[in-house]
């Protein structure tokens, strides 16, 4: 991946790829940063509080843990397709952005054709075919996750 770096409001790097908050449970370093939140569908500003990482990799790793572990974002995993994983992250609150999920599936449909299109194929991509019986759904799927998104930082960065 290229060196570019998230910039918080202090000019420190927090390698927080996907603009994940710091709530109440992170016990990490904190960024307050200024972002737009949308309320009713009108767009305003705010400052809050975003998590730090050490680096881009535990960025994917946390971005991936959150929404294989946390119940609400079970339907972005059962998703047949990546664009209704991405809907199904804006319905399950990711982003108060009423347009995200579009915005989303119009970044995706710039990726080719020819790269993995769902998390099973990116995790038997990532795997090289071999399925370990040892291996929980839930390892399998933050794997795929984590690998999803490393490509799409990749290409982009």
């Amino acid at each position: 991946m290229g060196a570019k770096e998230i910039q918080t409001g202090d000019g420190k790097a927090s390698h927080n790829l996907f603009n994940i908050k710091a709530t109440g449970g992170w016990k990490g370093d904190r960024a307050s940063v200024m972002t737009t939140e949308f309320e009713a569908g009108t767009a305003h500003k705010e400052r809050a509080a975003f998590r730090v990482y050490d680096s881009y990799e535990a960025a994917f790793s946390d971005y991936a843990r959150l929404l294989t572990d946390n119940p609400r974002y079970q339907p972005v995993l059962e998703a047949s397709t990546p664009e209704a994983a991405a809907h199904a992250l804006q319905k399950c609150g990711y982003a108060t952005d009423p347009r995200y999920g579009e915005k989303l599936v119009s970044i995706m449909s710039q990726i080719p054709d020819d790269e993995p299109a769902s998390l099973q194929s990116l995790y038997a991509t990532r795997t090289q075919g071999r399925q370990d019986s040892d291996v929980s759904a839930v390892t399998q799927r933050r794997a795929a996750m984590a690998y999803a998104v490393e490509n799409e930082a990749s290409r982009i960065f």
